[in-house]
């Protein structure tokens, strides 16, 4: 659908500022439907690994259907809402080394659509604080009468903004421009991370970290029934480094098979190695090898 260009010269005018604080925004921001968009400095951009601005484009643009004031943008600014905001789902993907940043299913009661990751309670306050002091906003309420979805397809077609990953494509999405892209690979990377969520693992690291702690005593009991507890949980875990043509293959495997990624992997090496384990000339290099090291043991003994 055509937008008047009228309308999206103002549209384009009002999203390039002046921006506000996102404490601003909140007494500032009228309760009308509109688009906004999301500004950050150079440091940010290079903090997220964007490289330099090449103008003076937003991070991110999106519509408000109801009110500029209300859920739409908050959702984004709003601890507890990484599951429900694709800023933040971008954001986390970028941060996640910077911020400790730990992918976990959207609804632990039911973990499924794990795209729409969440985080973790404590990283998912540090997104929010790392949000609302390096970020900056800009809103266009729209006149009435204006179809805000052309409106903002437009818009988001003029400024190309990075952190879009709906509408546009861009240097930084990673669709269809190749291995330039940095969001969307990093996203799926913390989807992948909240797919292999486990809450006992995470609850036992906090509570070494306390056990851990200068003043805790080496020797107790409590220390070392914990630690006993998380050997235990770990044993069970290895970490898989897939490359990322690989892993995107496996997680359309696993789903087309209704089963997991990790299920995929474990069926994969069982299958293998029982093939390897009927292949007579492998055992027989196996027990030439196992033959040498005992040989090279008992040298080293004497």
């Amino acid at each position: 659908m055509a937008v008047d260009s009228s309308l999206l010269v103002e549209a384009l005018r009002h999203l390039a500022g002046p921006t506000m604080s996102i404490a601003e925004a909140k007494v500032d921001v009228p309760p009308r439907p509109g688009l906004y968009a999301i500004h950050g400095d150079t440091a940010v951009w290079q903090e997220l690994g964007l490289g330099e601005p090449t103008d003076a484009r937003p991070l991110y643009v999106g519509k408000a259907e109801r009110s500029l004031a209300s859920s739409d943008v908050n959702t984004h600014f709003s601890t507890g809402k990484t599951g429900s905001s694709t800023l933040r789902r971008s954001l986390a993907g970028l941060l996640a080394d910077q911020l400790a940043l730990e992918g976990r299913p959207r609804n632990l009661a039911k973990p499924e659509r794990f795209a729409n990751f969440g985080l973790e309670a404590a990283g998912d306050e540090r997104l929010t604080d790392w949000m609302v002091t390096h970020l900056r906003l800009a809103v266009w309420p729209s006149p009435d009468g204006a179809v805000l979805d052309a409106v903002e397809t437009a818009v988001l077609a003029e400024l190309l903004p990075p952190l879009n990953v709906a509408k546009v494509s861009t240097p930084w999405g990673g669709h269809s421009c190749g291995p330039a892209g940095v969001v969307s690979p990093h996203r799926r990377r913390r989807g992948r991370r909240a797919r292999t969520h486990r809450p006992e693992v995470l609850g036992l690291r906090a509570e070494m970290e306390r056990s851990f702690h200068p003043c805790a005593q080496r020797g107790s009991p409590a220390r070392q029934s914990m630690m006993s507890r998380y050997r235990e949980c770990m044993a069970k875990q290895t970490t898989v480094r897939l490359p990322e043509e690989l892993a995107d293959d496996a997680e359309a495997v696993a789903r087309v098979k209704g089963t997991s990624v990790n299920q995929l992997i474990v069926d994969s090496l069982s299958a293998e190695i029982d093939r390897v384990r009927a292949d007579k000339d492998f055992t027989q290099r196996a027990k030439r090898l196992l033959e040498r090291d005992k040989e090279l043991l008992e040298r080293l003994a004497k």
